[in-house]
């Protein structure tokens, strides 16, 4: 199995009418070494139909027999993840073209665990857009999750994600 710098996470829930806007804003990414993973979890609109029919090739997706919640599909992601970094985007979501290009150059010149980035609402999506490399978290920011980027060891070492 090949060893890439990002895996791209996705999941999603009768997202039929989102879902292609979002895989190919991450497959029209500048770099090409990340890994895009799909979970469907247990959706009844035909987004796996979709995914199926337009991307066989270029994602590994999963289908949940029955809703499992966000939770134990990233959690299952996450698992069968071979990036070093693990990315999130939501299904309603889509990025830029430069998106992970401009994060791995971030990580790499600062030795990052963690990062995260701007975005813009757009109607009833968001799209990221930039990113302040000067700019500390504090508690007053709203981080969307498809601005998140973490090492998978990290989350691994600290137990995925508990079910809440």
């Amino acid at each position: 199995m090949k060893n890439f710098y990002f895996t791209v996470i996705v999941c999603t829930y009768n997202r039929k009418k989102t879902i292609v806007k979002c895989i190919d804003s991450i497959l029209n990414q500048t770099i090409d070494d990340l890994e895009i993973i799909v979970i469907d979890d247990g959706s009844t609109d035909n987004t796996i139909k979709i995914l199926n029919s337009r991307y066989k090739n270029n994602i590994s997706f999963y289908k949940n027999i029955t809703n499992k919640g966000l939770i134990f599909s990233r959690n299952k992601a996450i698992k069968l993840s071979s990036g070093n970094f693990i990315a999130f985007v939501d299904s309603d979501d889509w990025i830029l073209p430069n998106h992970f290009k401009i994060r791995k150059k971030i990580l790499k010149k600062n030795n990052c665990d963690f990062v995260h980035g701007g975005f813009k609402v757009l109607g009833k999506n968001y799209v990221v857009d930039r990113f302040d490399e000067t700019k500390k978290i504090s508690l007053s920011d709203c981080i969307v999750d498809s601005t998140l980027i973490f090492k998978k060891k990290d989350l691994t070492n600290l137990g995925l994600f508990p079910n809440i």
